[in-house]
């Protein structure tokens, strides 16, 4: 079993390829499945959920809070990012400090420069 850190980073790849693919929920099955036993976790398959019940409430929630942004002009990593977050608070998963941590890591890791500013300030006033 992988740690959740690994658990989140497949994930947003997950959701990234979801995205990507024009937002159809088998896309979203799928990548995951292609996974391996990733896709089984629990934690995964929680948040999975969470973004296919309510993807356009934390998508209106998100943008409320962005400045100067809108969703749909972020990246797509970066909204990937922000939607594996959203259901992770949701869901109450973790601590938010917990959450924000782990989006910012992952924006750092695979955004541009800057982005994990921006995922910062908007988790933060969630």
């Amino acid at each position: 079993m992988s740690n959740r850190s690994e658990l989140r980073k497949t994930l947003m790849i997950a959701i990234y390829q979801y995205l990507l693919w024009g937002r159809d929920f088998l896309s979203l099955d799928q990548s995951l499945n292609n996974q391996g036993k990733i896709a089984k976790d629990a934690f995964v398959q929680i948040i999975a959920l969470e973004i296919r019940l309510h993807e356009a409430d934390f998508i209106d929630e998100i943008n409320s809070l962005l400045k100067d942004w809108t969703f749909d002009r972020l990246g797509k990593i970066e909204q990937a990012i922000l939607l594996l977050a959203w259901g992770e608070f949701y869901a109450v998963l973790n601590e938010k400090a917990v959450i924000i941590n782990e989006a910012v890591n992952l924006a750092k890791t695979y955004c541009e420069a800057d982005s994990y500013k921006l995922i910062n300030a908007t988790l933060d006033n969630l």
